[in-house]
């Protein structure tokens, strides 16, 4: 079908596979032309450079068959010849024209990353984007930052608002023991400008009044009041018992870790949740301390402080979540109240500078592909490219994709190949912003979570022409290693959330090498983060 779809794991064979259809179009052809109207693309200049490296070398190698020396360059040559059904006589003579075509129009030999083909399309249309033809692009986001939260700390006095509300913001800072300096917790909050997965509600934020803001941190302390009141009113109530009774930490099972222990730390405000010892000592009925000599008074209260116990238990099972969002909440509740005033500040000194960052060249494309279709940039970019090769789709992002989706669908719907490498078990991990249902769901249904018309109209295409295809053979590591990698990859999917699980359904790889391998697992419980570097550096050099 003109839309593979693969799904391919490390050692699989991902990069071979891609060159071998980059070989396949352009040698199916007489025209040594052809590669011009091919988009490949990934996500480092790393992997785009090592494309088409060995893209240039296999042409080397197919125009030179009898130069060829070792047994991997004769079963390329092999496998080529088989897949293209050609003969050799023609494979020689296409790879020497196409190579010399592609060695004099290097600049047309389109293997780049994602961000440069888009800062290409921005360079291009900057004018019909209403963008300063000579913009600078910023890469550093990092002094970008800094130079926005330095910014808005000058201006303290100079805005009524501003001022009063930075005021609170070091007043609070000093109300809950920190400095009243909070440059750097607003530095941290500010990448979040940056992200793509914030600018839905960037956008809704941004305009909220100040003062909603202060009504919901007030109301937020309010409700987080209630809470810590309860769990200090059932420790201090359950250890005044105790108390009462003249029992010490050493009458109760576990001493100072003890229940003796947890409500002593409730009652002083010290709201941990308990330990699944505490828990399992309660739902034993056993508290005392088998060495004490007060046995006999801490049972005959244990069943008082057994209500006590399990009313927090409760406390925690209904609403600790509820607790623990508003606290996340109210530490951002100042920072979300200057994000007007800190997007003022990035917006003027893109103004001022004449940059862009490589975030906006995506949004703007997206804005005018939400507005029409089929953007009228991309009516250029379609009569050039007629074959896009997408690697890393895992990787790729919302908005890199609702982009990408009407070219691909355009070339589709002309007939042309297309080719999709991706890998559904690391899309789970979200880099670059990626969404895991982007690549598991094709070529069925193209997640569109905003019902973007251009996406919706690609869909049935896709579902036509699309077809996946498991690569499951390890060409690169020993069978000890993938069957343990098989056997981890079942495992840890039963702790993924159910709708997730299915992502490891077909993750099960086939070794090929022949050689023997070892895998050793060390395991340590416990230890300090400072403590973590050599133990792992032990673990690599024993």
């Amino acid at each position: 079908k003109p839309l593979q779809i693969y799904n391919a794991s490390a050692g699989s064979g991902k990069t071979y596979t891609l060159v071998q259809e980059y070989l396949r179009i352009i040698l199916h052809t007489e025209d040594p032309y052809k590669f011009k109207s091919i988009l490949a693309m990934t996500f480092t200049n790393k992997a785009a450079n090592e494309m088409k490296e060995r893209v240039i070398k296999a042409l080397i190698d197919l125009k030179t068959p009898n130069y060829l020396k070792t047994d991997e360059q004769h079963k390329f040559l092999k496998e080529t010849t088989e897949n293209l059904k050609l003969s050799a006589k023609i494979i020689e003579e296409r790879s020497a024209k196409i190579l010399n075509k592609v060695l004099h129009h290097y600049s047309s030999f389109s293997v780049l990353t994602i961000d440069k083909f888009t800062h290409k399309i921005i360079r291009t249309f900057a004018k019909d984007l209403g963008i300063s033809i000579d913009f600078d692009v910023e890469l550093d986001v990092k002094s970008l930052r800094k130079n926005v939260t330095d910014l808005l700390f000058d201006n303290i006095g100079r805005n009524k608002e501003l001022t009063h509300l930075m005021k609170r913001y070091a007043k609070d800072n000093l109300d809950q023991d920190k400095s009243w300096n909070f440059s750097r917790q607003l530095f941290e909050f500010s990448d979040l400008l940056f992200k793509e997965d914030a600018l839905k509600s960037i956008e809704i934020l941004k305009n909220v009044d100040a003062k909603v803001f202060n009504q919901v941190k007030d109301e937020l302390k309010k409700e987080m009041a209630i809470f810590e009141n309860k769990l200090k009113s059932q420790g201090d109530q359950a250890f005044s018992i105790i108390q009462k009774h003249n029992l010490s930490a050493d009458d109760f099972k576990g001493k100072s870790k003890s229940v003796f222990g947890y409500f002593k730390k409730l009652k002083e405000g010290d709201l941990a949740e308990p330990s699944n010892t505490l828990i399992k000592n309660y739902e034993n009925g056993d508290w005392a301390h088998k060495d004490s000599v007060n046995i006999a008074t801490v049972e005959s209260i244990q069943g008082v402080l057994a209500q006590y116990f399990k009313q927090i238990l409760e406390l925690f099972e209904n609403d600790y979540k509820d607790y623990n969002l508003n606290i996340e909440i109210y530490k951002n509740i100042n920072n979300l109240s200057l994000l007007k005033y800190l997007l003022k500040i990035v917006e003027d000194i893109k103004e001022e500078e004449n940059i862009l960052l490589i975030s906006d060249f995506y949004k703007k494309i997206s804005d005018l592909i939400i507005k029409e279709p089929i953007p009228f940039i991309y009516e250029h970019l379609g009569t050039r490219f007629e074959h896009f090769l997408l690697d890393e789709f895992q990787d790729t992002s919302r908005l890199q994709w609702v982009n990408l989706v009407p070219l691909v669908h355009n070339a589709l719907a002309s007939g042309n190949q297309n080719l999709i490498v991706g890998e559904g078990k690391q899309a789970i991990y979200r880099w670059r912003n990626g969404e895991v249902e982007q690549f598991t769901k094709l070529p069925n249904e193209i997640f569109n979570p905003d019902y973007i018309e251009s996406l919706q109209e690609a869909e049935q295409t896709f579902r036509d022409l699309g077809q996946k295809i498991e690569l499951d053979n390890n060409y690169r590591s020993a069978k000890e290693i993938v069957n343990f990698n098989n056997e981890l990859f079942k495992h840890l999917a039963t702790n993924l959330a159910p709708d997730l699980q299915y992502i490891y359904d077909d993750v099960k790889q086939h070794p090929i090498k022949k050689h023997k391998g070892y895998v050793k697992a060390r395991f340590k419980d416990d230890f300090e983060d400072e403590d973590q570097l050599d133990f792992t550096l032990e673990a690599i050099n024993p």
